[in-house]
């Protein structure tokens, strides 16, 4: 996990985004003559995860902590860990294509307050094996991380992350509070803006859809649907998202918000959907949080 020079980083980026055009560009066109070609590589491309560089400030919050590994029935999860086992244990889980150092900034003030923490990397990202990921998959990896790290009195997961980790605790992982950071209300609508994104066609889409009901099930959207999955969540959560955020609309916390009466939303602004996992407000408002020091107003700001 070594960090490339500054101009090899800057040079993969651009060749990056250079390969992002083209492929989009080459999807646009294949859509209209080869609609179930384009669809089949989109359903591909949906569950492929792609692992970046780390900077030097995950590399900084990583370095005190104990790798520890992790092996599953198709592979091995990787995971970061500080403090001792004795230590009640907070549970780091990280956005799609990101690694648990990114969450590393809230090691050191739940260190302080006398909490252990691990810090997963999902399968397909980060340390873990794998080269694609789901929020099933994701939810499975939880429940493994609980039965070798575990227990944990809180969860905190950002986007991807918190909707695994909503998914896994509507699925009796054993946790006693939720943070859900940035997280998405429905992936049917992640689906339709990804295809937006590549410039497809509404029936390209529908074929995605389809080539996922044949894979993970007909009901797929209805178990995924993360309205209902935190209604079957009895801990107690706290929604921290960006009214700024350009991934997930704030309008989608307030929507989970409604749905979910043991969660408490806390706006944020200007923070985005990155910046917002290392916000020094933010890491507070979520240690007084996991603290039992305080319930947010509902709504509040941050």
């Amino acid at each position: 996990m070594t960090q490339p020079p500054p101009e090899k980083s800057k040079r993969l980026t651009l060749k990056s985004g250079y390969k992002q055009r083209l492929l989009k560009s080459a999807l646009r066109i294949a859509s209209i003559v080869f609609p179930q070609i384009s669809a089949n590589i989109i359903f591909y491309l949906w569950f492929k995860t792609f692992r970046h560089a780390t900077p030097a400030r995950e590399l900084a919050w990583i370095a005190n902590a104990t790798p520890a590994r992790l092996t599953l029935e198709n592979g091995h999860l990787n995971a970061w860990i500080w403090g001792h086992a004795q230590q009640p244990r907070v549970l780091l889980v990280h956005g799609w294509n990101g690694r648990g150092s990114q969450m590393g900034a809230f090691a050191e003030p739940l260190l302080a307050a006398g909490f252990g923490v691990v810090a997963v990397d999902l399968p397909g990202h980060g340390d873990s094996s794998g080269n694609h990921c789901n929020l099933l998959i994701g939810a499975q990896a939880l429940h493994a991380a609980q039965q070798a790290w575990g227990p944990f009195v809180a969860v905190i997961g950002h986007s991807f992350g918190a909707a695994a980790s909503a998914l896994a605790l509507s699925e009796q992982l054993a946790a006693t509070k939720i943070i859900a950071i940035s997280m998405p209300q429905n992936v049917r609508w992640l689906l339709a803006n990804y295809c937006h994104t590549l410039g497809v066609s509404a029936r390209v889409e529908q074929k995605v859809e389809r080539n996922i009901e044949k894979s993970l099930g007909q009901d797929i959207w209805q178990r995924l649907a993360l309205e209902r999955v935190v209604s079957k969540v009895s801990a107690p959560g706290l929604l921290v998202h960006d009214r700024e955020d350009d991934a997930i609309p704030f309008s989608q916390a307030q929507a989970i918000a409604r749905v979910w009466p043991q969660a408490t939303l806390v706006a944020t602004d200007g923070l985005g959907h990155y910046r917002i996992i290392r916000s020094s407000k933010v890491i507070e408002i979520i240690l007084a949080f996991v603290r039992g020091d305080a319930t947010p107003n509902p709504t509040a700001d941050a």
